[in-house]
Order: structure tokens, then sequence, then C-alpha cells
């Protein structure tokens, strides 16, 4: 091994920093920085020393040689007790240590600190290096509710003076945090649910690249299930009340009138509602007169063909095959039950329930107060459903990849399910009476 300086701009005029370069076998291992400063002129870079002209030279050269035994002891304590070479980066931190007493945090070291992974994983995911499961760029939203976790995690810490580690979230942690996001912050059982599930996202792909080993998160009581709360949807009449009310004074709430009823028929989230162009509209090739709208999903860059309805050639018509960009989902949802209070049928009260803060809460109100974008896409969901739709087809048309995720989107009554399996039946029925029928008349079936 040997040590050798050199001054950072040595052709520069004023003071400049001297660094040591270590190498190894002929190989650079690292620059490492000093404390000393001096001009450029007073130093002998052939002898590797201050110059003796330079008054105090002899103070220098002692300072720099005493650095590079220093920095040989090091590497050899290393090499004793490792029987080995250090790697760049361990070399720096060891230097680090001796030269100015503390250790220095390398991005591995952050890496295995809980809030160190934490900003990693976020970073990853808002470059695009972290995919999902489909190998597709995390989508948007889901990279704003990762902040957000972060952001509960971190008022967590503080206000209850807690420091949160890879080796303390355990089931104590657990019940503090959820405690904590029920009881302070009152958020909704199935939003503390949402946010547990990020969690373990993190600290399982934690676990898996080694940066810690605590496991106590996949416990089964690790984990805050979701509740079914009410929710609604528009049924066939209350959609057409809608498409047909005159909003020509009002063009901004025409215009979010439109986009959600192409919402309501085509099941699509509000995010992928640009996509519905005159492009994206193609002919079946076994049945011309049939047209289905083909849309890769932001969420989860999944491919959907979607049935075009009517309704939606009309509003594209509209606006001459060119929708209008939508608004911001906020100023949208205030739109819609601006829009829906308009029609008498949006008046009629509606009964909901849902957990918050621990409590169970029941609410009469407005269903036109309860109208937000994502209940176009629980509509679609819905009466497909109440029309006899096998779920598989229409889960093809949402996107929907699990029975138990779709699921959730179905929000009827018991006697609206029994009318879809009256209807289902009678389809049945009458397709056995007409085979009936044939075979009657001497036809084999």
């Amino acid at each position: 091994m040997q040590v050798r300086f050199y001054l950072k701009n040595n052709g520069s005029k004023g003071l400049q920093t001297l660094f040591a370069q270590i190498t190894n076998n002929y190989e650079r291992t690292l620059f490492y920085f000093t404390d000393i400063k001096m001009n450029p002129h007073h130093w002998d870079k052939d002898k590797n020393e201050v110059k003796r002209t330079f008054e105090g030279h002899s103070d220098q050269n002692e300072k720099i040689k005493n650095i590079e035994l220093r920095i040989i002891k090091v590497v050899n304590r290393y090499q004793n007790e490792n029987n080995c070479y250090p790697n760049k980066e361990e070399l720096k931190k060891l230097l680090t240590k001796e030269f100015r007493g503390k250790d220095i945090i390398t991005q591995t070291d952050k890496l295995k600190t809980f809030w160190g992974y934490v900003d990693h994983f976020i970073n990853q995911s808002i470059n695009g290096i972290r995919k999902n499961n489909s190998g597709d760029s995390i989508a948007e939203g889901t990279i704003k509710c990762y902040v957000t976790m972060k952001n509960l995690l971190l008022s967590y810490e503080k206000e209850e003076n807690k420091k949160i580690q890879f080796n303390n979230i355990d089931l104590e942690f657990y019940a503090d945090f959820t405690e904590y996001l029920q009881n302070t912050k009152l958020l909704k059982k199935n939003t503390i649910s949402k946010h547990i599930r990020t969690l373990k996202t993190i600290l399982r792909e934690a676990l898996d690249n080694d940066y810690h080993q605590n496991i106590k998160f996949n416990s089964k009581r690790f984990s805050a299930p979701n509740e079914l709360t009410t929710a609604i949807y528009l049924n066939e009449k209350e959609l057409n009340e809608l498409y047909s009310l005159n909003l020509e004074n009002t063009k901004g709430l025409d215009r979010v009138r439109d986009l959600f009823v192409i919402g309501c028929y085509t099941g699509l989230r509000f995010s992928d509602l640009h996509q519905v162009k005159t492009e994206n509209i193609k002919p079946d090739h076994e049945n011309p007169n049939d047209l289905y709208l083909h849309i890769k999903q932001q969420k989860t860059k999944q491919v959907v063909t979607i049935p075009v309805h009517e309704i939606v050639l009309s509003i594209l018509k509209k606006y001459n095959q060119v929708l209008p960009e939508p608004i911001s989902i906020q100023k949208t949802n205030d739109h819609l039950k601006e829009i829906c209070k308009k029609l008498p049928s949006f008046n009629k009260s509606e009964m909901i329930e849902y957990t918050q803060g621990g409590k169970r809460i029941t609410q009469i109100l407005p269903k036109y107060l309860l109208i937000s974008s994502h209940t176009a896409r629980r509509s679609f969901a819905t009466n497909s459903y109440l029309k006899g739709h096998i779920t598989g087809n229409i889960m093809a048309v949402t996107g929907h990849r699990t029975e138990s995720s779709f699921n959730k989107y179905i929000r009827v009554t018991p006697m609206e399910k029994a009318r879809s399996f009256k209807l289902h039946e009678d389809k049945q029925n009458t397709k056995l009476r007409i085979a009936k029928s044939y075979s009657i008349r001497g036809h084999k079936l």
C-alpha cells in the first residue's frame, strides 16, 4: 500500500486543500481530503512534501507524515482483523472515524435504518426504478399513498415521542400506531387498513433485501381488516335522468357530467377518462358494427377492452371526438354534488355506515352528497352484475385482478340480488323452452 499527497487544484491561486491518494497493488482505492490547506507555490509535488523554502515547512511535513502513518496503521489493523484489504466504502468510514472522531453514514448504512429505507423506497418508486408485480412503474396515486403513510409515521413518532426503528416494529408498535391513527387522527377503519398494508409492503421489501431481520410484522395479528362500508351506485333510471339533464347554460358542469357519465358506461377510473378517444375505439373484426374501446389502465398498466355504449359515442360526437380534459378530482366531486342536487331522485335520503375514530357511525344524507367520481366505476360494475353478466367478464372490462376486490364494487340490496338471480333463471328457462320446442318438431339437439 502507498500513500501520496496532492493539492486539489495545484495550478490555481490561493489556498488549496491537500488530499491523500491511497493505492493498493497499484490500484487507487481512495482519495481522502485532509484539513491542511496551503498555497500551491509551497508544495513540492515531486518530493511529495512542503518546500523547504517555506517558513514552517518542518511542522507541516511532520503533520503530513503523521497523517500518512495513521492511514497505514488503520489499514493494517483492518487487514489483521479481517484478513483482507478494506473496500473503498469501508476505508472511507475507517478514516473518517480516525481523523474526525465520528462514524460516517454510508448509503448502505442509511438503508439499514427505517427512515433511510422509507425514503429510498419512495424515491425508487418516483424514479421508476421500483416496479409493480407486472413489471410496470408504480402509479402516481400509489406513490401518494406511500408519502401519506410516511407523514403519518413521522407525526406519530413526534407526537408520541417514540422512535421508529426496524427492530421495534412489533405487535406492541402495531397496537399503539393503529390506536394513534384511530383516536388521534380519527381515520376510518379502511384508511387505517390501507396504511398498514403499505407499511408491510415496505417492511417486506426491506427484509427481502437483507436490510433488517425483523419478521414480527408477518404475524396474522399485524393486520387491519377492511370493513364493507355503505356505498352507493346509480341505476339505469338515474343515469338516464343525469344524462338528460339540461346543463347548456353551465358549460363547466356540463363537461363534468359528461365525463362522469362516460365513466358510468365504461367502468374507467377517473385517471383513465382522458384516453377515451376515437383512435382507441375500433370495430370488432367478426362484427364490424360492434365497437370496442381499448385502453391501457394507468394504475395497473393492464390493457382492457370495453364495449362502447351508444351514449359514449353520443358524448364524443358532442365534443367533435375530443373530450374535454378532466379537472381535479376535488373540483369534480364538488361539481357532481352540485349537478345531482338539481334532480329530485338524488335528493332522497340514504343511510350510510362506517367506522371512524373507533366508533360505528350511521348517517342519513341526501344521495347527491354521497356521489363522487368513483361512483361511476361502481355504477358500471353493479349495473353489469344486475344485468346478469358473468363476474369474470365484468372483471375483464374493469381490470380487477381478484374477485374479492371486485366484489367490493357490487353494492346491491338483497332484493336487487334476488331480481338479478331471477333474471338469470328466466334466461335459462327461456333457452330450455326453445330447446324443447326445437326437439319436439323432430330436430336433433
